[in-house]
């Protein structure tokens, strides 16, 4: 069985820099928090497996290069409030 887990770190993120995924190879998925206001360049660079990310609403820069080598990849809108 498959354990899912969403976990945020104790303080608000608004930017996720450069290689910051670097080092997990195994990422399968993500939700980003609505703290985030922008992806860098290569944040998620190789991360072949990576199958779905869901970025909010508050994400208004996305660099062109930010799931460069994310082959599998899909992106999840955020949820359309009722």
């Amino acid at each position: 069985m498959q354990k899912t887990e969403k976990s945020y770190p104790p303080y608000p993120i608004e930017v996720i820099k450069e290689g910051t995924f670097r080092s997990c190879p195994e990422l399968l998925s993500i939700a980003l928090p609505d703290s985030i206001k922008a992806i860098k360049r290569n944040a998620f660079n190789g991360r072949d497996v990576l199958k779905s990310i869901e970025i909010p609403k508050s994400a208004v820069h996305i660099d062109k290069e930010a799931f460069d080598e994310c082959i599998d990849l899909q992106f999840v809108s955020d949820p359309v409030e009722p």
